[in-house]
């Protein structure tokens, strides 16, 4: 069953659900949809719901989870669509683009707790396209490629003692030309990697 509240329009929507960000209100059209409360086998939903179709989000609105998480931001014929932010209850937020319930563009990703932030490209879920890790309780940083959540293509990862790798990457691991950078010793290896590991 559902709560069936006055036809609102989605201009209006950020001073209902806050905090999240107002400005998401402004990529919504401004078509008539129902706002509505209602729980279903997913969690509870609060937010706007098409007209003929009250069971299918579309516009902004809010989901809290069974499991705890939190989605905020916009649906599309009853998927995450657009932008929007999911909170677990680990500490781990997302914020960015969404396409059929899969982060899917750009998008922000961090684990509070342990101190972990990526930025850039998202394919269905997964770490797709120029990205950035940064690994703030080691002291650690990594910049370029990413192929399905994996370090891939060409990158920079740079170390907390000024050590750096500069180069290829091939399933999260150094591999083909690249090159070390050794801070303790003040040494710089330029050639091939296979694996992980300088080749010879």
């Amino acid at each position: 069953m559902f709560e069936q509240s006055p036809a609102l329009t989605n201009s209006n929507f950020n001073t209902t659900l806050k905090p999240y960000e107002a400005d998401l209100a402004a990529s919504i059209s401004q078509k008539q949809r129902i706002f509505i409360k209602t729980k279903t086998d997913k969690g509870l939903y609060t937010g706007f719901v098409q007209p003929k179709h009250p069971y299918l989000n579309d516009g902004l609105g809010v989901m809290l989870y069974s499991n705890k998480e939190v989605y905020e931001g916009e649906w599309l014929s009853g998927k995450r669509n657009g932008n929007g932010r999911l909170v677990d209850p680990e500490g781990c937020v997302y914020l960015g683009a969404w396409k059929d319930d899969e982060q899917t563009g750009y998008g922000t990703f961090e684990n509070l707790v342990k101190g972990y932030r990526y930025e850039g490209g998202w394919l269905n879920k997964n770490y797709n396209g120029k990205g950035s890790e940064t690994f703030d309780k080691i002291g650690s940083r990594y910049i370029g490629t990413f192929v399905n959540g994996k370090k891939q293509g060409q990158g920079r990862f740079e170390f907390s003692d000024g050590s750096f790798y500069e180069g290829g990457f091939l399933e999260g691991l150094f591999h083909g030309e690249g090159t070390y950078f050794f801070k303790d010793e003040n040494k710089t290896f330029t050639g091939d990697f296979i694996n992980g590991k300088i080749d010879g």
